[in-house]
C-alpha cells in the first residue's frame, strides 16, 4: 500500500512539477540531498535561492534520532528579507524514466514520510556559465506535522542534535555535511565568507561542537530541562522500522 501510494503521487506530481519548456525536472538540495540525492540526475548545479531561511526545526526519530531522543534536520523558513540566500544544490532530471523514479522516491523521502511539502521558486547558480535562473521545487516541512519540532534557543537545539543519533548516524554528523558543503563548494575555504553565508548554521556548528567536546554539560540536561523534546511522538517500533526501510537513502 505504502509503495502503491508513492507510485500514485508520483504520476501526480509529474504532472505539475515538470518542465512545460524543458521536459526536466529540477529540484533543490539544502540538506541530505547535497549529498545524497538518491535518484539518478543529469546535472548537479551549486546555487542559491532566495527569501528563506534554512533551519533545524523538523524532528527526526528514525535516521538521525529515536523516540526517546529525537534529531532535527532542516527545513526552509519564509524569511523576512526577500533577499536573504539558502545555498545548495539543484538537480536536472530529464530522462522520462528517471523523472518518474526520483518523483516516487522524493514521495516517498519527503512526503509521505518525512511530513514535507513543496514549494516552487527560482534557483540562481553559482556561476552563471553553468545554467540561467530556473523555476524548480524544494522541499519544506509542514509545521503541523507529527515531527515539527520547531524554534528554541540555539543552545537548546545544539545541545539535543549533539547527543542524537539515529539509523543514519549521527545528527552532528548532518549539521555538519552542511557547513562542509558551504566551505568546500560555495566558499572555496575563505573562512571568512563561510560565516556570512550564514551564522545561524554556522553558530549552531559552533555550538553543537562545543558541546561534543565538553566533560560535564552534556550529562547535566534532561528531559525535564528540554520539554520540546516531547513533542514528537513515540511511534511504535513497526513503524519506525517501516519508515526507516522505505527511505534507506536518507542521511
Amino acid at each position: 500500500l505504502f509503495l502503491s501510494l508513492s507510485a500514485m503521487l508520483a504520476e501526480e506530481l509529474r504532472k505539475v512539477m515538470v518542465s512545460c519548456e524543458t521536459g526536466s525536472l529540477w529540484v533543490f538540495g539544502y540538506a541530505s540531498l547535497i549529498w545524497k540525492p538518491g535518484f539518478t540526475y543529469q546535472r548537479r548545479i551549486v546555487g542559491k535561492i532566495l527569501g528563506y531561511s534554512r533551519r533545524f526545526f523538523q524532528g527526526t526519530t528514525t535516521h538521525r534520532g529515536t523516540p526517546e531522543w529525537p534529531g532535527r534536520v532542516a527545513t526552509l523558513l519564509k524569511s523576512n528579507d526577500a533577499l536573504e540566500p539558502v545555498h545548495g544544490v539543484a538537480y536536472e532530471v530529464s530522462a522520462e524514466e528517471d523523472i518518474l523514479k526520483a518523483l516516487k522516491h522524493l514521495a516517498e523521502r519527503e512526503m509521505l514520510t518525512g511530513g514535507y511539502h513543496f514549494d516552487r521558486t527560482t534557483f540562481f547558480p553559482l556561476y552563471s556559465d553553468e545554467c540561467q535562473e530556473q523555476s524548480l521545487i524544494v522541499y519544506i516541512a509542514d509545521a503541523g506535522n507529527d515531527q515539527y519540532l520547531g524554534d528554541c534557543a540555539i543552545e537548546d537545539q545544539a545541545y539535543q542534535i549533539a547527543l542524537a543519533s539515529g539509523v543514519c548516524g549521527p545528527n552532528s554528523e548532518y549539521v555538519h555535511k552542511v557547513v562542509e558543503f558551504l566551505r568546500k563548494e560555495v566558499a572555496s575555504a575563505d573562512e571568512e565568507k563561510i560565516a556570512n553565508l550564514d551564522p545561524y548554521l554556522l553558530k549552531l556548528s559552533r555550538l553543537i561542537h562545543e558541546y561534543q567536546n565538553s566533560n560535564n554539560q552534556c550529562i547535566s540536561k534532561s528531559h525535564e530541562n528540554l520539554p520540546y523534546l516531547v513533542k514528537v511522538p513515540c511511534v511504535d517500533e513497526e513503524f519506525r522500522l517501516k519508515r526507516c526501510q522505505s527511505t534507506p537513502d536518507i542521511s
